[in-house]
């Protein structure tokens, strides 16, 4: 990341262009780089509701070592909304990404996250 140069401004000063896109720079630059958002898709069978995202486990780390902001964005037949991503775990041989009141897991850092409930609501143990 760039360092940033604060601007010392004194009364008289004209506002520019050029340090107004200064200042956004250097307001970008502190928040990392902005917002990643994480589709979710859902693939249903008879027993078993499956919600995977679009990112990989390691993509989505990088983004968040880095200060962006990781949304999943979930769509469904009542509602559509973002989840904000809490964190990244490693833990036992399985990479964990998670939001809210779930964690999408894989079993390597280039897989795309999933979680698996059964249709009676419940979590299925990979």
């Amino acid at each position: 990341m760039a360092e940033y140069t604060a601007r010392e401004w004194s009364g008289g000063d004209i506002v520019t262009a050029a340090n107004l896109n200064h200042l956004e720079q250097g307001v970008e630059s502190a928040q990392g780089g902005g917002v990643l958002i994480i589709e979710e898709t859902v693939t249903e069978n008879s027993t078993t509701i499956t919600y995977t995202l679009n990112k990989t486990w390691q993509e989505i780390h990088d983004a968040m070592i880095s200060g962006t902001v990781c949304l999943v964005h979930q769509v469904d037949a009542n509602s559509e909304r973002y989840l904000s991503v809490f964190g990244c775990t490693l833990m036992n041989g399985v990479y964990g990404i998670i939001s809210y009141r779930i964690e999408y897991t894989s079993i390597n850092s280039t897989m795309y996250p999933a979680y698996n409930e059964d249709s009676g609501g419940g979590a299925v143990v990979a």
